[in-house]
């Protein structure tokens, strides 16, 4: 054997494959015969896609003729062993849409928009009938709209809007039943709005402006959405209140399609919503709207309509709202007591004048806002006001009427003795001065001041939190038997807290922070069985936490934070089961922390800034829930319990500024996500992987931590030292022996 021409024939190959592995390995090209998700044929529209549109470049081409999985490309969704949804919209696709695209014969949905594809729209894509969104907007499209368009007999949005489209709007396009938005804006389409569009009954969205069609006038009589009377008096609407120059008017006495006109809603037939609010109208609203007679919302606020509002608006027996605000509105309020549904009615900032009828307490039981402020509007309030028994809202400030005083014999919302304890508490709080006082003291419907709920014929909140009251609290709100919410904090209220507070059987929630209230805290409150949040932080509260506080059996939150509280914290607290937040600092509290607090589900437990001393209590590792444990700025001594390592939820731990000595425990870097506090204490930490721990949760932990002097030390500490020298001792004189 010629061992010299044998060596040649094996090491050949040898070469060829280690010249390959130095080579850089090319993708591959789809194998459309090879798949098996959908047809060959689909494959191949798609990959012609990929290629007419320089896919190469798109920003996201995962898997496109790279895989044998088509299904599984950007944007490709796949049913029943079909292509359903082509969606790449923004995705840089240039070139144009390939004819081939219509091989894709299940498609539900293509979204292209927003690429830089040009040419024409193929005619194939009118072979889509399932195709149910065609979206192309956002691109340089040209030429003409396919009239193959028309056999999408499934399609509900077509938008092509914003490409360079010319040509006329097919008349074919009225035959798409159920297309319910055509959006063709900003293209150079020209000629007539065929009037087909007119037979498209659920059409919502008609959008044809920033192109070069020929002015059309709405023929009522031809269309065939809403009848004849209600469309002539939306025509009227536009055309009474210089409708060309509005901010919006798409499709408004252009198309046939009066339901897609901005602003305009239609159910069964008719007219249910008018709403062109900030739209730029003027000029003055024509009587004729009385006979959208179906209509449940006249929303033409903040525009520029002047003239009286006409009478026969109340005519408009279905209405619900009725908001006409911020115009320039002038003459008096109509006689609008036929309009039996009304919610809300709302004319304020306008130029009305004389008085308020009486008829507007004929309204509904189901009105419930009155807006009628910045008008001119004079006289008395109507007595009949008080029949409106849903009434929460109303607005009547801004206007010239006579002062008037509130009569609680009078009035029928709420017990005559409710009534007058809300009077005499807007007298004792500096009501004339609140920042808001809408109705107190003026009107007889309690029930609609502001700040005021009622349910059920008594007054169930107070909520004047932030409105400049004054004085102190009256002892005749204890008469408020069924308050369920006092919210009067960040106020300027003084005096004591009324014992009277813990008769209110039915409150769940007190909230009375950021005031000036003085003096203590009532026993009495430990009665309010039912209270949830107690908060009463930023006063000049003084002496001790009540024991009592231990019975609030529902109390979630207790806040006294920021006073000038004394004593010790009361073991009663750790009775407060439901208890998550515990905010007690910036007080002057001393002695122990109390163990009780580690039967608790605190969340947060803030106890800094106060005097405490003797040690953290070792227990405290049972919080399982407690996220903050603030302990900083006290004189707490001893070491840091190792147990607070198990506090797996904890975010914050702060404890600084106190006696702390001894070594860091280990069992703190269980905590991940956590901020500490460490420094100004007597902390040591020797080992280098809790170094490092530190030092990322807190470079500033080791600041001013003094040496641990005998003095410094727990008394556990000191009896420790003392018993081991002691057995050291005995243990050197039997060595001796």
């Amino acid at each position: 054997m010629n061992l010299k021409k044998s060596k040649s024939r094996y090491l050949t190959p040898l070469v060829g494959l280690a010249a390959f592995s130095c080579m850089p390995f090319a993708q591959a090209a789809t194998d459309c015969a090879v798949q098996t998700q959908i047809s060959e044929t689909e494959c191949l529209a798609l990959v012609d896609l990929y290629t007419s549109t320089n896919g190469a470049n798109w920003i996201n081409k995962s898997g496109w003729n790279v895989t044998s999985v088509p299904c599984a490309w950007r944007g490709i969704s796949c049913d029943g062993g079909h292509v359903t949804k082509l969606q790449l919209r923004y995705n840089k696709l240039s070139g144009s849409i390939p004819e081939s695209l219509g091989k894709l014969s299940n498609l539900e949905y293509l979204q292209l928009s927003g690429n830089q594809l040009s040419g024409s729209i193929p005619e194939s894509l009118g072979k889509f009938s399932k195709l149910e969104w065609l979206v192309l907007g956002g691109n340089q499209l040209s030429g003409s709209i396919p009239e193959s368009l028309n056999k999408l007999s499934s399609l509900s949005i077509l938008e092509l809007s914003r490409n360079q489209l010319s040509g006329s709007i097919p008349e074919s396009l009225g035959n798409l039943s159920n297309l319910i938005s055509l959006e063709l804006r900003n293209n150079q389409l020209s000629g007539s709005i065929p009037e087909s569009l007119g037979k498209l009954s659920k059409l919502r969205t008609l959008s044809l402006n920033g192109n070069q069609l020929n002015d059309y006038i709405t023929d009522c009589a031809v269309q065939t959405q809403i009848p004849e009377t209600e469309c002539l008096a939306l025509v009227d609407l536009y055309t009474s209140t210089n409708g060309a120059n509005w901010k919006d008017n798409t499709g408004w006495n252009v198309t046939s399609v009066p339901c897609s006109w901005k602003g305009v809603s239609c159910s069964d037939g008719h007219v249910t919503t008018l709403s062109l609010n900030d739209n730029k109208l003027s000029s003055s609203i024509p009587k004729s709207l009385g006979k959208l007679g179906k209509l449940w919302t006249l929303n033409l606020s903040k525009n520029q309509l002047s003239g009286s509002i006409p009478e026969s608006l109340g005519n408009l027996s279905e209405l619900r709202y009725l908001e006409l605000s911020q115009n320039q509105l002038s003459g008096s309020i109509p006689e609008l007591g036929n309009i039996d549904y009304l919610r809300r009615l709302d004319l304020s900032s306008n130029q009305l004048s004389g008085s308020i009828p009486e008829s507007l307490g004929n309204l509904s039981h189901h009105l419930t806002d009155i807006y009628l402020s910045q008008n001119q509007l004079s006289g008395s309030i109507p007595e009949s006001l008080n029949k409106l028994s849903s009434l929460s809202i109303l607005e009547l400030s801004g206007n010239q009427l006579n002062d008037s005083i509130t009569d609680c014999a009078v009035q029928t919302q709420i017990p005559e003795t409710e009534c007058h304890a809300l009077v005499d508490f807007y007298s004792s709080t500096n009501g004339a001065n609140w920042k808001e006082n809408s109705g107190w003291n003026v009107t007889n419907i309690p029930c609609s001041w502001e700040g005021v709920s009622c349910y059920g014929g008594n007054v169930t909140g107070l909520y004047l939190d932030d409105n400049q009251l004054g004085g102190s609290i009256p002892e005749s709100l204890g008469k408020l038997s069924k308050l369920t919410v006092i919210s009067l904090y960040s106020n300027q209220l003084g005096g004591s807290i009324p014992e009277w507070l813990g008769k209110l059987s039915k409150l769940e929630t007190l909230k009375l922070y950021d005031n000036k209230l003085n003096g203590s805290i009532p026993e009495s409150l430990g009665n309010l069985s039912k209270l949830e949040k107690l908060e009463l932080s930023g006063n000049q509260l003084g002496g001790s936490i009540p024991e009592s506080l231990g019975k609030l059996s529902k109390l979630k939150t207790l806040e006294l934070y920021d006073n000038k509280l004394d004593g010790s914290i009361p073991e009663s607290l750790g009775k407060l089961s439901k208890l998550e937040t515990l905010e007690l600092y910036d007080n002057q509290l001393s002695g122990s922390i109390p163990e009780s607090l580690s039967k608790l589900n605190l969340e947060s437990l803030n106890l800094s800034k106060n005097k405490l001393n003797g040690s953290i209590p070792k227990l405290f590792g049972n919080l399982g829930y407690l996220k903050v444990l603030n302990l900083g700025n006290n004189q707490l001594g001893g070491s840091i319990p190792e147990s607070l390592g198990y506090l797996s939820n904890l975010g914050q731990l702060n404890l600084n500024n106190n006696q702390l000595c001894g070594d860091i425990p280990l069992l703190l870097m269980n905590l991940g996500s956590i901020r500490i506090e460490l420094q100004n204490n007597h902390l040591t930490a020797s080992d280098p992987k809790l170094i490092a721990w530190l030092k990322a949760k807190n470079s500033a932990w080791a600041e001013n931590q003094t040496p641990c002097t005998a003095n410094k030390l727990s008394t556990a500490t000191l009896i420790s030292i003392v018993t081991g020298s002691a057995i050291a001792i005995g243990l050197a004189v039997l060595f001796l022996l």
